[in-house]
């Protein structure tokens, strides 16, 4: 059995109290989340306490920095190893070889801590930090990579209550000691305060695994068996080596890419860190606390006991009814459990996430990390259930599908990560949601296969017998145990010290140990160490190794310039007068600006902040004091207008605004806003007149003023108001100032025409009324006196000499017969039906009684519209008089034919 099992039914089982039940989740919150509590509270603590003594923030970045690297990576050293030596383990304790468990725990220490001490300083070798914080930092890594593995060997621990008191005496110690080495730092030459912290917190890890360690080896007292007889389980069980690192680095990718593609800073020249990002992902991890813990309780309380009694069902004989029952009544519990374990975070994260903006803002948190926060809340939602899946996957040794899920998590996170962070910081962590998201729903499909045939499988595998044969595995194995590592662990460590004692460079610094031959101290005659740094951390600009100017108290040097040469205005390498960080101009390439001054002021001819000319480098006049000489004009021969001795500006337009090429200042092309050229040539009106009638200098060409005939001058304004409107309340355009239309508060124009186009008394333009006659009778339309149906002005039609034309209509389209606008037949006087508004109607006649379809007076049945056929009967076979063709009327009397 893989994964970490404790025997929490006894502790539940005890007492049906709730303080029992508690009692018993507080120790598997302790055990499954115990590392990560210690974390949390030690460094929460620390910060809190040092943001009150330290005041500079770089040692306090640092050393979060550190930290967070150390329980990264140690993760990623460990969790690989811890899954093989969990099935090691399982296999000693069913095999009842127990007695292994001490030399197996003493073996696997002995290599993550060689592995993590050699990761450590291949990291940090290169790093600019001081030579005692790379070492404790390396020690703090190996420590935490070791207290990783030591959680697997908690399994067969009983004693609750020391491994409580492990935890809670490591935590007790590093804060103690942070707080004091806070007030009373060990006075160490450089990052001192950091080195302070990363030693306390160091030593409360130890401390911790010390404990730890000597418990499990008082525990484990036999000495049988090989320390490193584990690794052949390398070749047996790769599948859980792999799995377990494709899971770690699915959890952790997405960081690292964007760490170095996405938003991120540098720490000391080491450490990479995207603070809001590494937040928000704490919080949200943070939050899955209760279904870690809800998951372990119900595991072992209530799916483990069914596990046992479905295996045992198999394993002694039971009956196919047995086993099915058996099956049903644990995938039962089983899938219950996930989902209200799911159900139960799933409310917490919504919760969270619809609360978090009110929480964010109570808090003073930076609302950029409100977005980050809510999607990483359902990405470590996700991630979670991913590593419960594959626990369960391991209960039924399904290492296949345990790793095939933690390879699609690795992958897909890499891949989403990759393409998300090329889309900006709005998308960060979108790669990790989809990535862990999809994973969960691939493991969830892969469970329910495995369950389909789970027990033909176990009943299948038990004709097979695993064997491990790897020979050269034993021969490491014996290598090893041996001792043969020592000699080169010895080596390695003579050769680094053997390094540190080569040859001095020429200021009489050593490369390794970083002393100084002729002070023989870290700094060097000059008062600077071999990175450049003195006693107070700066360089010779000011700047600490973590980019503070201490001269400025800022990011910035006097010059504006950060520890990289980037200008905090301009954003780039040269400030806003064109020097870079090292005084030269990027217009001359030397210490001088075109003017001929340096950054400081100091001009190279005069030697002093004045030219000959008795400018300075910010264009002050050194007789007036001002920005002008006497004559009004300044450093570069320009008045205040902008105007050079020539009326001319520096783009080389005249006050106009014109230039010698033709081109207008304020159009950019070879005409003003008028229209006029240079040479007042109107190309629009092919004149020297713009359509108003104003030439190039605004005469008007009829009133040969520069007012118009209606007042108004060529800039709109008129000449009596002096606005844009007359006397009356009108622009020259037309505008009205009162109702800003083109129409007055009556609804007329400037002209007094309405939108109809009338005015007052009915007539438009032309002197027509609204019905098209003019006062002498003529029709608009015709251009006669009789309109389009042949009626004059009083209505009388010229062909029949009355008021109705030959078909019974009047002037004003009415029906004689009716009195409509229709006939009896439904057509109007234009012979469109009033219910199609077509010239046919509904049933398909015209108005001239033929029918659309035959063209005839007849429709395709043979009646007229009327409703008669050709022998004058209609559809009832009944003529105009009612006798129908055999001479009977409509009340069946014999009235002759």
């Amino acid at each position: 059995m893989a994964g970490i099992g404790f025997e929490f039914r006894k502790l539940f089982s005890k007492s049906d109290s709730t303080l029992g039940d508690l009692k018993a989740i507080a120790y598997s919150t302790l055990v499954s989340v115990g590392p990560w509590l210690i974390t949390t509270i030690s460094l929460n603590f620390l910060m809190i306490i040092s943001r009150e003594y330290i005041f500079i923030r770089d040692e306090r970045v640092l050393f979060m920095s550190t930290v967070l690297y150390c329980f990264i990576f140690s993760q990623l050293l460990a969790t690989p190893w811890q899954y093989v030596v969990t099935r090691y383990m399982s296999d000693c304790i069913y095999q009842k070889r127990s007695n292994e468990l001490r030399k197996t725990y003493i073996g696997v220490i002995k290599i993550i801590i060689i592995m993590a001490f050699i990761m450590g300083s291949l990291f940090l070798r290169n790093s600019p930090l001081p030579y005692y914080y790379k070492k404790m930092a390396v020690i703090l890594f190996t420590l935490l990579s070791a207290s990783w593995i030591g959680m697997c060997f908690v399994n067969v621990l009983k004693n609750y209550r020391f491994v409580a008191f492990s935890y809670f005496a490591g935590n007790l110690l590093a804060m103690v000691l942070g707080f004091y080495l806070i007030k009373n730092p060990i006075d160490f030459p450089e990052n001192f305060l950091a080195t302070n912290l990363i030693f306390a917190y160091t030593m409360g890890i130890l401390l911790t695994f010390l404990l730890l360690s000597y418990y499990l080896l008082s525990a484990f007292k036999e000495r049988e068996g090989t320390e490193f007889g584990f690794l052949k389980y390398l070749k047996g069980y790769s599948s859980l080596f792999f799995m377990g690192l494709f899971y770690i680095l699915g959890i952790w990718v997405h960081l690292f890419i964007v760490w170095t593609k996405g938003e991120h800073y540098i720490i000391a020249e080491t450490f990479t860190a995207s603070p809001f990002y590494e937040v928000a992902l704490f919080y949200a991890f943070f939050i899955t606390i209760p279904s870690m813990v809800y998951f372990v309780v119900f595991l072992e309380t209530k799916f483990f006991p069914d596990y046992k009694t479905y295996y045992a069902h198999i394993s002694y004989k039971g009956t196919l009814e047995d086993i099915d029952k058996s099956l049903a009544t644990m995938m039962d519990v089983l899938k219950r459990e996930m989902f209200y374990c799911m159900e139960m975070q799933f409310f917490i994260s919504i919760s969270l996430a619809l609360l978090s903006k009110l929480i964010f803002e109570n808090f003073g948190l930076d609302l950029y990390l409100l977005d980050l926060f809510r999607i990483s809340l359902f990405s470590a939602f996700c991630a979670v259930f991913i590593s419960m899946i594959i626990t369960i996957f391991l209960y039924f040794d399904a290492r296949i599908q345990a790793l095939m899920v933690s390879f699609v998590f690795f992958i897909t996170d890499l891949l989403f990560s990759l393409y998300f962070v090329k889309l900006g910081n709005e998308y960060t962590g979108v790669g990790f949601f989809l990535s862990s998201f999809i994973t969960l729903l691939f493991a969830n499909i892969l469970l329910d296969k495995l369950f389909k045939n789970i027990s033909y499988t176990t009943f299948y595998r038990q004709n097979f017998k695993s064997v491990i044969r790897s020979p050269f595995l034993d021969m490491l194995d014996r290598y090893l145990s041996r001792k043969a590592y020592l000699p080169v662990i010895v080596i390695l460590l003579l050769s680094g010290f053997l390094n540190g004692c080569s040859r001095y460079d020429e200021r009489g610094f050593n490369q390794i140990t970083r002393h100084n031959w002729h002070t023989m101290s870290t700094y060097g005659l000059d008062g600077y160490d071999i990175q450049g740094y003195n006693s107070d951390g700066a360089d010779r600009r000011g700047f600490t190794s973590l980019g503070w100017n201490l001269f400025t108290d800022s990011p910035y040097n006097y010059y504006g310039f950060d520890f990289f040469g980037t200008h905090s205005v301009t954003g780039t390498s040269f400030d806003e007068e064109g020097f870079d960080v090292f005084g030269y101009s990027s217009e001359t390439d030397s210490v001088y600006n075109k003017d001929g001054f340096t950054r400081e002021g100091i001009h190279k001819d005069t030697g002093m902040e004045f030219n000959k000319d008795g400018w300075n480098r910010y264009g002050v006049n050194k007789d007036t004091g001002e920005y002008y000489d006497h004559s009004g004009y300044n450093i570069y021969g320009y008045n205040i207008e902008g105007y050079d001795r020539e009326n001319k500006d520096a783009q080389g337009f005249d006050r106009e605004g014109w230039n010698r090429d033709g081109l207008f200042k304020y159009t950019g092309t070879t005409v003003d806003y008028r229209g006029f050229e240079k040479d007042g040539y109107n190309p629009a009106t092919k004149s020297k007149y713009d359509e108003r009638g104003f030439d190039f200098k605004g005469i008007h060409n009829k009133t040969g003023t520069k007012y118009d005939l209606l007042g108004f001058d060529t800039e709109g304004i008129h000449k009596d108001t002096k606005t844009e409107f007359d006397v009356n309340g009108w622009t020259w355009y037309g505008l009205n100032s009162e109702t800003r239309d083109y129409y007055d508060v009556n609804g007329y124009n400037k002209e007094g025409y309405d939108k109809s186009g009338y005015d007052d008394r009915g007539l438009d333009s032309d002197g027509y009324n609204r019905s098209g006659w003019s006062r002498k009778g003529i029709f608009k339309g015709t251009g006669t006196r009789y309109d389009y149906y042949g009626f004059d002005v009083r209505g009388i039609n010229k062909e029949t000499g009355s008021r109705y034309d030959k078909y019974g209509w009047n002037s004003r389209g009415t029906s004689k017969k009716t009195g409509t606008k229709y006939d009896s037949l439904g057509f109007d006087r234009n012979g469109l039906h009033q219910t199609t508004g077509k010239n046919y109607s509904k049933d398909g006649w015209k108005n001239d009684a033929t029918h659309i379809v035959t063209g005839t007076l007849y429709d395709p049945k043979g009646y007229d519209i009327y409703g008669y056929d050709k022998d004058g009967y209609d559809r009832r076979g009944y003529n105009s008089s009612g006798i129908d063709r055999n001479g009977f009327d409509r009340e069946g009397r014999y009235v002759g034919e």
